[in-house]
């Protein structure tokens, strides 16, 4: 028989309700906190894993080994590149010298690089530089005549010392033909009238000489002074006509007076 104090606990269906609703309650909270507390711990680990490839190295079971370079993946923009132009300072585009020369930029000054006359402000090219513009004309300057005799003896002429330059902007055929003056110039030598022209001495012929050319050379006279019937004995003048010999046309005369 039971003691009258020992407690009797009678469980009925509606507390076995409750202590069942309890469980399931308690059995969540605990799945909550689990899956909270491991979500943390992830993002920890790939923190820590992240932080260690930028600073080089990561823990392994021998110890620590340098880890994998963080690799750049950016595109990197290159800067255009300058626009070429007649005032970059630079020889480019189809220019023949600095910022000159060629179809789009300004002609070059004299002594600047070329490839054509259309290059040049001078309107010449000679040798790959720009050079002096032509004058247009032809010079002649006789430097000096070289004789023999004189006194009691008959003068011969034997040779002449001349420069000319052929300033037009197309070669010439030239030669040069010879007259002899008496010293005061008033009358020629060794012609039938002395006061005229007449035929020259001799004739020289000179060959061709090309534009903007410049030629020196010493001609060969080899002919003797007379007035007449008598041997001219004192000073006299070498006179030359420069002629195109295409043409007949006298270009240039030179004269040179020689003392004896």
């Amino acid at each position: 028989m039971n003691d009258s104090n020992d407690a009797i606990f009678v469980i009925t269906p509606r507390k076995l309700e409750r202590i069942a609703y309890l469980f399931i309650i308690a059995v969540l909270v605990i799945l909550l906190v689990f899956f909270a507390f491991f979500k943390d711990a992830k993002c920890e680990t790939t923190t820590n894993t992240t932080s260690a490839t930028g600073t080089g190295t990561t823990a392994g079971a021998g110890g620590s080994t340098p880890a994998t370079p963080a690799v750049n993946t950016s595109v990197q923009e290159t800067p255009a590149a300058p626009v070429a132009s007649c005032t970059d300072g630079k020889k480019n585009q189809d220019e023949t010298d600095v910022d000159c020369g060629g179809a789009t930029c300004l002609l070059c000054k004299q002594g600047k690089k070329c490839a054509a006359n259309t290059d040049c402000a001078t309107g010449r090219c000679t040798g790959g530089f720009c050079v002096a513009a032509l004058s247009g004309d032809v010079t002649l300057t006789i430097k000096d005549a070289g004789f023999s005799g004189g006194g009691d003896t008959a003068v011969r002429v034997t040779d002449a010392d001349l420069t000319i330059v052929n300033g037009q902007g197309e070669d010439l055929d030239a030669s040069v033909n010879v007259y002899f003056k008496t010293s005061s110039g008033t009358f020629y030598l060794n012609q039938q009238d002395d006061e005229e022209k007449g035929d020259p001495q001799k004739v020289i012929e000179l060959g061709v000489i090309k534009s903007g050319a410049t030629l020196s050379k010493t001609v060969e006279i080899g002919k003797y002074l007379f007035s007449g019937e008598d041997a001219h004995t004192g000073d006299f003048i070498v006179e030359l006509d420069l002629v195109d010999s295409s043409s007949g046309e006298i270009l240039a005369t030179a004269s040179k007076k020689i003392e004896i």
